[in-house]
């Protein structure tokens, strides 16, 4: 049996157009690799001269490399499908508590601090720009149009209470504030 909806938090310094070329890079290897293991393990070869079935299994294995990637950082998928088959009912138990009025936001394992990023964004403006750099964009920044990191780090532990996480909020929060 394997290991599902493992959560594997990486650091680097990629920018969003690195990090989607190493994607790119390395789907084209998987690729590759799954057409020698098929020449290997079935003979069928799959070369460049074949104009039809080159392409055709190109686009396959890409589409479940996306759908397993899905899979893997949207696992709520799986269990609402899961639920929904066996035609069972489960209450919320992983989400975001925002404590100034009490509603939990549901999200699915490992999207705490994504859910929290869109509650920002809907409900507290006044934040989202500074959380967006000081979170992501400029990691170990101080300060931001007023904002600081004290300030944007206290409203987070006050108003935000997170539920079925294994990480705590300042987790997240000495994260942000690592460059590297």
């Amino acid at each position: 049996m394997g290991v599902y909806f493992k959560k594997d938090i990486s650091k680097h310094n990629l920018t969003e157009a690195q990090l989607r070329e190493a994607f790119d890079i390395y789907e084209k290897k998987v690729i590759d690799d799954i057409f020698t293991d098929m020449k290997a393990e079935c003979g069928i070869d799959v070369s460049e001269e074949d104009a039809s079935t080159k392409p055709f299994l190109t686009m396959l294995v890409s589409k479940a490399i996306g759908k397993g990637m899905e899979i893997v950082t949207e696992n709520q998928k799986v269990i609402d499908y899961y639920l929904k088959t066996k035609n069972l009912e489960a209450e919320v138990t992983c989400g975001v508590l925002d404590r100034t009025d009490n509603i939990l936001y549901p999200c699915s394992t490992g999207t705490h601090w994504k859910k929290i990023s869109e509650i920002i964004e809907q409900k507290y403006p006044q934040y989202h720009e500074a959380f967006n750099v000081m979170m992501y964009e400029e990691k170990g920044v101080n300060e931001y149009q007023g904002v600081t990191r004290k300030q944007l780090d206290d409203f987070i532990l006050t108003t935000f209470q997170l539920e079925g996480e294994m990480m705590e909020l300042n987790f997240y929060i000495d994260d942000a504030k690592d460059p590297y």
